[in-house]
């Protein structure tokens, strides 16, 4: 299990893996997560990038013992930025869970 975070003031080329190294757009969590991985994404607006940049569309799936987990962190407990979160889509998978 891995946990990754995203952030509007991250960068996609950072590695993901805390909250001052966060990545800022969906894409590396969509590409990279597998299951029993949890993404934490702080306040922001998500909207207007491509898919794969702004929406939830994980390329692999989770497994019925061991889901892929994107949760909007609205209080900022773990990116440290506390306000809503805005994705534009969402795009079911198997054994996806999104709060």
């Amino acid at each position: 299990m891995t946990t990754y975070y995203i952030r509007k003031l991250g960068n996609d080329s950072n590695n993901g893996l805390s909250g001052s190294g966060a990545w800022e757009t969906f894409l590396n969590a969509n590409n990279n997560m597998v299951a029993g991985d949890i993404v934490y994404i702080g306040e922001g607006d998500y909207t207007g990038g491509t898919n794969l940049q702004s929406w939830v569309y994980p390329q692999n799936s989770g497994n019925s013992g061991s889901y892929i987990t994107y949760y909007g962190d609205k209080k900022g407990i773990y990116t440290g930025d506390a306000g809503d979160v805005i994705v534009e889509e969402i795009f079911p998978s198997s054994y996806i869970y999104v709060k």
